[in-house]
């Protein structure tokens, strides 16, 4: 209960802090409210704190950050004395955080506090100099008392705890947090203690899981180290693993899951419990733990020379024997004693050991141009800490650890885990110490071949496992040798090449391990709506993990080498292809780790051609080693080569690569989908194996090419390859015509639909395609009606295939002739993917049928429907389904511009086999909301006036069916106002020389005009009739609706511009349509229909209401404008109270004429702002 009472307070005051940070000049006195609840000091200097005022000490920075430095003055002298009082801090309660905190209260302190004001100092220069300053007087302070236990006379039980307790926990947390500066958003201390997301709407999750559902077939063939090198967009593709035909590791590789860079440890990173639960972690400590982007161009921030002289003198007080040994001593005392709750440290001197040196790594290798005594000083020093922790890396050392993890639960810090990351870090220093000098170049070199010892020695895998942090260090460590010194890149070229084709023993036991072990699979049931569904999901082995990042990193790091190299060689990279070629010869002759060897070259060599894109005499010497090695002997090495011919297209090689790699992946889909169904011929089934590995590298290509152009040249691709498989099956079944339907290649065609979805699904819709676009999106549509792949119920294709379906049908043109000047429909037997002749007549009479069950069989259309050819039936049903497609599937349905164009379509109006006729008995008419609704009806009312006078009937039909399904729009304001502007607009229309050019008239308040007919006769044929339909709906409403009828005819008055008008046919209409059809008096109302007859219409009738409330707007309309004319702007509030009281005032008088004269006061403003 403490606790979740603890939680509540720690997320209340930062939710509080980051609302105060979003107020612009904050006062004071709301920040107060957080001030007041941080620790302050007592006059004998003893700083009291506990849980709840170290949240609030957060909360406090959080606000700070987030509002840009508001009250700098008071917020960053305090935080700079906490700092400086957490040397004397007592702390009054220990409390964890989180369930997985295993560091002391102390430390978590001080690690966030100081990363607090590392994070100030990025983001406030005048104070950073000030900010160092005192982080390294802390440390010097801290130090000072650590070394003062060495006097026995100073050690007794009270400083030995308070030693264990406060003062070395608290230089822990600040050697974790000084100098870690990160100079983009958010701030660290806002990565430890982020903004809690927002909840995920209902639609929203609901969009997810069908989303996942739809692209859950293909795998992802970026790998983790060219993520940096290609430009990969929103992850589209859901990724699942175990998709090569292999059970070996090599191809069933995680590693080509995207992700950031190489990762160290075995567990997923989450910043806000992985500081406070990793003994010894800092960010930057390794590169998954990276705050700044290495190409980031900012400045860094540099620590003055002085101040590392001092923490280089520390480092080597704490860090002696002699002091980590009296601290191990300590700690074991106060650690049997049991008087700290959270005290992990059995041992201090692993974890203190580990930091100085990261401290001192984090802030060397920024520098440039320091004194050479000074680097040497730090390279001997380094040196001697890195062989002390060689002799700590036994396997005794190992299991002891291990053994120690188990009976504590995984409490105390794992000393071999510690040593091994400070060894790492020890690595990185040496690398670094190495000088620009030439005569440095030797010790280079000497380096590197140390380097290469350590990744080639004979551990066994579960010290593998444990060394992985130095193993990678040393791997990075031979890269950027070669990026110093490219004088030596060849080494650095040679070992890594070795490490990863010899191979590596290393990499050799851990191989065979994993493929040993296996990976568990894990059955998972997951609701999908009403259904559910199983999932098998494979959990990755730590130790197939590990070999993953120890070949992404050997092959990110040859990369890098290799680059380095060319500047001295342009030909090392033909030299690598030639002697891996040479390697992949013996290796599958004789060696036992063939498979080992070849998937890493390929790889490999995959790797380099991406890194190294745009270097001469690089892409074309690989892509000439694939297209040899490619299906020479079929084998699961060729997946892997089709992934890397995949990455080299998203990385956008030379232009002539694309076109290479994209000819070979469209042979090989063609070729074997040509014996998927029938007889192989010739060579022809050697692709078949990868068939699938090549439409998955398409979803990846589509998932992330770049640039509209390339989109759209994908798009066409991706298109003309669906009608050729197409084609190709009917040919097949041509050839066996008693053996095969068309519809039998339907899977070859499928595999392709998912692919073009989510390339569809970055672009915009497609509205203005040109004519190859267009004819192959007219074909893609005509194979799948007649594969069937526009139901949804049929059961026999996947469903990801028809979700695909509905991700296109959104996307897609509509299906209109794109010329008038002839008629395509004419020709569609000629033009079509399929043509008439090659269809039996029981399939034409089923697409017939098919298309009269869904026009539910209109007795007007049935002849039409059964005199259709089969390009005619097929068209028909292509309109139908990617139209029908589009309106439910769409972020925003409408059919509005879509049906333009078929309305107007010139082709199908001059067809005379009656297409046109059944294309318009598939117009929708169920939209639910109100804005299409009336949208729908305006364009239905412009339409009414269409030159053509096919297009006049059947708008007019469609007006009704619309009205009477939603009769509500008969009194709609959007609806009237149009109509009555219509109305305006032709009666202008007869103002206007027919002998001229015929002009288009726009409609005020819409997207729509309308053209004008060539004669004079024509536009009065045309007013004639759209007036008395005007005045039809106008009756309607006024019997359904009169109320809101006349407020909209009322409020329409105030719209029509005065200026220049001497009359208006729309106001004309509906007043004298009011004044007619108007419902009867409060009087006349009850009377029966013999005595209303007998009464003349002035003395029954209503329509003196309009007038009487027409001329009283008008009034209190004209009084506002007078007093806000009198007004200045300041005084409007004024004005409002002065109309607000006459309501009261009324009120308590209680007289009905002075409130009904100060309601409409108080109510003249909106309708003055109408007319405004």
């Amino acid at each position: 209960m403490a606790r979740d009472d603890k939680l509540f307070f720690h997320k209340t005051v930062q939710h509080l802090a980051r609302s105060l940070g979003n107020i612009k000049n904050t006062p004071w006195e709301k920040v107060q409210t957080l001030y007041s609840l941080c620790p302050s000091d007592v006059p004998n200097g003893v700083l009291l704190i506990n849980c709840r005022q170290q949240d609030a000490v957060i909360a406090l920075g959080i606000y700070f950050l987030e509002s840009g430095l508001q009250h700098k003055n008071r917020i960053l002298p305090y935080l700079l004395s906490l700092a400086k009082l957490l040397e004397k801090a007592h702390w009054q309660d220990e409390m964890k955080m989180n369930p997985t905190d295993r560091i002391p209260i102390a430390e978590r302190f001080s690690f966030c506090l100081h990363t607090l004001l590392s994070d100030v100092a990025v983001r406030c220069e005048d104070a950073r100099k000030e900010i160092i300053n005192t982080q390294v007087e802390c440390m010097v302070s801290l130090t000072n008392q650590i070394t003062k236990m060495q006097d026995p006379n100073s050690r007794n039980s009270a400083t030995k705890l308070f030693l264990c307790k406060t003062t070395l926990p608290v230089l822990i947390g600040l050697a974790r947090a000084m100098g870690r500066f990160s100079t983009n958003d958010p701030p660290l201390i806002c990565r430890l203690f982020p903004k809690p997301e927002p909840p995920l709407s209902q639609a929203a999750a609901n969009d997810q899981n069908a989303y996942k559902r739809s692209f859950s077939s293909f795998r992802n063939i970026i790998p983790r180290s060219l993520s940096g090198n290609l430009h990969v967009t929103v992850d589209i593709l859901a990724v699942t693993s175990g998709s090569y035909d292999t059970t070996d590791v090599a191809f069933n590789s995680n590693s080509l899951k995207r992700a950031g860079p190489i990762y160290y440890n075995m567990a997923s990173y989450d910043p806000k419990t992985y500081f406070f639960s990793k003994f010894g972690s800092s960010f930057n400590q390794f590169p998954h733990l990276r705050i700044n982007d290495p190409s980031d161009a900012k400045k860094q921030i540099i620590f003055p020379q002085a101040h590392l002289h001092s923490i280089l003198t520390l480092s080597k007080k704490l860090l002696t024997k002699e002091m980590l040994g009296l601290l191990d001593e300590q700690s074991v005392e106060i650690y049997a004693t049991g008087k700290i709750s959270i005290f992990p440290y059995k041992s201090f001197s692993e974890t203190i050991n580990l930091v100085m040196v990261t401290l001192m790594r984090e802030l060397l290798q920024p520098q440039r141009d320091l004194p050479v005594p000074f680097t040497k000083d730090v390279q001997e020093f380094v040196k001697g800490l890195y062989l002390n922790g060689q002799t700590e890396l036994q396997s005794r050392n190992h299991d002891a650890s291990e053994r120690e993890d188990r009976e504590s639960n995984f409490a105390l810090v794992n000393k071999f885990k510690v040593n091994v990351m400070a060894n790492a870090a020890c690595v990185d220093l040496l690398v670094w110490a190495i000088g620009d000098e030439t005569v440095i170049v030797i010790g280079a070199d000497s380096l590197c071949g140390r380097l290469s010892e350590k990744i080639n020695s004979n551990h066994g895998y579960r010290l593998v496992l444990a060394h992985m942090p130095l193993l990678m260090v040393c791997l990075e460590g031979l890269g950027k040798l070669a990026q110093k010194f490219p004088n030596i890149a060849s080494t650095s070229i040679y070992c890594l090449r070795d490490f990863l084709i010899t191979p590596s023993p290393i990499l050799s036991k851990l191989h065979r391990q994993a493929n040993e072990k296996g990976n568990k699979e894990n059955v998972k049931i997951t609701a999908y709506g009403n259904e559910l569904k199983a999932e098998t999901t494979k959990n990755v082995s730590p130790i197939q993990s590990a070999f993953e990042k120890l070949r992404d990193a050997a092959i990110e790091n040859l990369c890098h080498a290799l680059r380095a190299a060319h500047t001295l060689d342009p030909d090392c990279v033909r030299a690598l292809v030639a002697s891996v070629s040479n390697r992949l010869f013996t290796a599958e002759k004789s060696d036992s780790e063939s498979t080992l060897i070849s998937t890493n070259i390929v790889i490999m060599l995959g790797h380099v051609a991406v890194s190294m894109k745009g270097t001469p005499k690089t892409t074309d010497t690989i892509l000439q080693f694939f297209q040899q090695r490619f299906c020479r002997v079929p084998s699961a090495l060729d997946t892997l080569i089709v992934d890397q011919l995949g990455c080299m297209i998203i990385a956008q090689c030379e232009p002539h690569v694309y076109e290479v790699v994209m000819k070979m992946f469209t042979m090989i889909t063609v070729e074997s989908g040509s014996t998927a169904y029938g007889k192989a011929v010739n060579d022809k089934a050697q692709y078949r194996h990868v068939s699938r590995a090549v439409i998955n590298a398409l979803a990846n290509i589509a998932d992330n090419v770049q640039g509209e152009q390339q989109m759209n040249e994908l798009l066409g691709r991706l298109l003309e390859l669906f009608v050729q498989l197409g084609l190709e099956g009917k040919r097949a079944s041509d050839k066996s015509p008693g053996a095969l339907k068309a519809s039998s290649s339907a899977g070859n065609l499928g595999v392709l639909i998912p692919v073009i979805a989510v390339l569809l699904r970055r672009l915009p819709q497609i509205k203005n395609p040109k004519p190859r676009i267009h004819k192959l999106f007219r074909d893609f549509w005509l194979y799948c009606v007649i594969m069937g792949f526009t139901a949804s119920d049929s059961g026999l294709w996947p469903q990801e295939w028809y979700e695909g379906v509905k991700e296109i049908a959104v996307k897609s043109p509509a299906l209109v002739s794109p010329t008038s000047s002839r008629s395509e429909m004419r020709e569609l037997q000629y033009t079509s993917a399929v043509r008439n002749d090659s269809v039996s007549v029981n399939e034409l009479q089923e697409l017939r049928t098919q298309i009269l069950d869904l026009l539910k069989h209109p007795a007007d259309v049935t002849a039409y429907v059964n005199k259709l050819s089969f390009a005619q039936s097929t068209f028909l049903l292509s309109v139908y389904w990617v139209e029908m497609l589009r309106v439910q599937h769409s972020g925003e349905p409408s059919l509005v511009p879509i049906i333009s164009d078929y309305l107007c379509d010139s082709a199908l109006q001059k067809d005379k086999a009656g297409m046109w006729n059944c294309v318009m008995k598939n117009r929708p008419k169920n939209e639910a909301r109100e804005a299409d609704l009336e949208q729908h009806a305006q364009f239905l009312l412009v339409n009414f006036n269409h030159q053509h006078k096919q297009i006049r009937r059947v708008s007019d039909k469609f007006l009704v069916s619309l009205v009477d399904r939603f009769p509500h729009l008969l009194w709609s304001r959007r609806v009237l106002w149009t109509m009555l502007d219509i109305l305006q607009v032709l009666s202008y229309s007869l103002q206007v020389d027919p002998n001229q050019e015929t002009p288009t008239l726009r409609i005020p308040q819409t997207p729509y005009s309308i053209q004008l007919m060539d004669t004079l006769e024509a536009r009065e044929t045309i007013i004639k009739d759209f007036s008395a339909n005007s005045e039809r709906i106008i009756k309607e409403a006024m019997v359904w609706e009169p109320h809101w009828t006349r407020t909209h005819i009322l409020e329409y008055i105030n719209q029509i511009p005065t200026s220049g008008m001497c009359y208006h046919a729309g106001l004309s209409m509906a007043v004298e349509s009011v004044l007619q059809w108007g419902p009867l008096n409060m009087d006349s109302a009850p009377l029966s229909a013999a005595m209303l007859d007998r009464r003349p219409k002035c003395v029954k009738s209503d329509s003196s209401k309009i007038l009487t409330t027409a001329s009283t707007r008008s009034k209190y309309i004209g009084q506002v404008m007078g007093m806000l004319s009198m007004c200045e702007s300041d005084n409007k509030d004024v004005l409002a109270e002065h109309v607000l009281n006459h309501v009261w005032t009324a009120c308590r008088e209680k007289s009905d004429a002075l409130h009904r004269n100060a309601l409409w006061q108080a109510t003249a403003p909106n309708l003055y702002a109408n007319v405004e």
